[in-house]
């Protein structure tokens, strides 16, 4: 095994694992000692499952959405099973580091180990990033102009934390925008002027032992660009397709959950089942998102639970917020770190140890 392969194995040490469900565990125990008596006598009704099944099949249909857009940008050349498994590792890897970073880095790798060359897995991971981000820069103020930003940011009753993410929603918006632009121009304008940038400062004394790795990852980058270049517009439109139906679905859990919770209580406030409210929710689910970026925990945990039963305070049933929280965080984000501590090791041992 090569010290690159090693380098990327290291990234899904135990230690890594574990870090983020311990801090789960632990937040989840403080949230539900908090509404303790709530919770021990609360039950689902038969609508509520209806509502949290629906939620499930919303993360489903966010991961079809991922893998379609994924046998969309391989030109067909991985297989279904080999999205499925990609997928499912990528998952993993972002759940196991900050939001900032997410699992992108070692999809290339990921995608090399299922018989893509670097430049085609590389081209890949840019044209997702892409994607994903651009998904971002429009949609944040589609919805801050037509929802209005003091639904998303003032609540009457609310401490202050909660009427100041606006700043939050700033910062992240403000990195994911930046990132969107520099990737844009580079990748479609001067992929060149990008690698004289990269080994330039790979060449500073301080980071000279990784000149030899950007030089190749800039030679890598500038492939990906001519082959983006030359896709059709078809091409971009199924893709930005799947995108942004992985991400509304994503999104549209939330408010089923917190449907599921509502008509489960005794006289659930009609207000909630409005559309307009119910677009709020939707939209603080995407800000929410952008905030995680300026969060240093892996995969948001610890901060994404309190946030979610602050910042959706005003439309959860008074006393359910973290435990709404926790369902949330057991649907959206746990699941992919079961998967992927289960079929990690699996896929290790196909891909290395039998070529051992």
């Amino acid at each position: 095994m090569n010290t690159s392969t090693q380098k990327h194995l290291n990234q899904f040490k135990l230690s890594r694992i574990l870090l983020p469900i311990i801090i789960g565990l632990v937040v989840a125990v403080y949230l539900i000692y908090k509404e303790k008596d709530q919770i021990a006598t609360f039950s689902f009704t038969t609508q509520g499952l209806f509502f949290l099944l629906g939620a499930v099949g919303l993360m489903l249909f966010r991961d079809f959405g991922y893998i379609l857009r994924l046998r969309t940008l391989s030109g067909k050349s991985l297989t279904w099973i080999q999205c499925i498994k990609v997928v499912f590792l990528w998952e993993f890897a972002s759940a196991i580091t900050p939001t900032a970073i997410g699992g992108t880095g070692v999809a290339v790798f990921f995608l090399h180990q299922e018989k893509l060359s670097w430049a085609e897995s590389t081209t890949i991971v840019m044209a997702t990033s892409f994607l994903d981000e651009l998904f971002f820069a429009i949609s944040f103020p589609i919805l801050l102009l037509s929802i209005g930003w003091q639904n998303l940011f003032i609540q009457y009753n609310a401490n202050s934390f909660v009427n100041n993410l606006i700043w939050f929603a700033i910062a992240g918006y403000a990195i994911k925008l930046c990132y969107i632009i520099f990737v844009s121009y580079a990748l479609f304008f001067r992929p060149l002027l990008f690698k004289k940038i990269i080994v330039a400062i790979a060449s500073l004394p301080f980071l000279r032992r990784w000149k030899e790795d950007a030089a190749q990852y800039g030679d890598e980058f500038v492939v990906a660009s001519e082959t983006l270049q030359h896709k059709p517009i078809f091409f971009w439109i199924k893709s930005f397709f799947a995108t942004t139906t992985s991400w509304i679905s994503r999104y549209w859990t939330a408010n089923l959950i917190i449907l599921g919770v509502a008509v489960s209580t005794v006289n659930p406030n009609p207000q909630l089942f409005e559309i307009s409210n119910q677009m709020i929710i939707f939209a603080r689910q995407l800000i929410m998102w952008i905030m995680m970026m300026v969060m240093p925990s892996p995969g948001g945990a610890g901060f994404s639970e309190f946030l979610f039963s602050q910042y959706m305070t005003d439309f959860i049933p008074h006393g359910y917020g973290n435990m709404v929280s926790l369902i949330w965080r057991a649907i959206s984000y746990y699941p992919y770190l079961l998967i992927g501590a289960i079929i990690f090791p699996i896929w290790v041992r196909n891909n290395f140890t039998r070529k051992k």
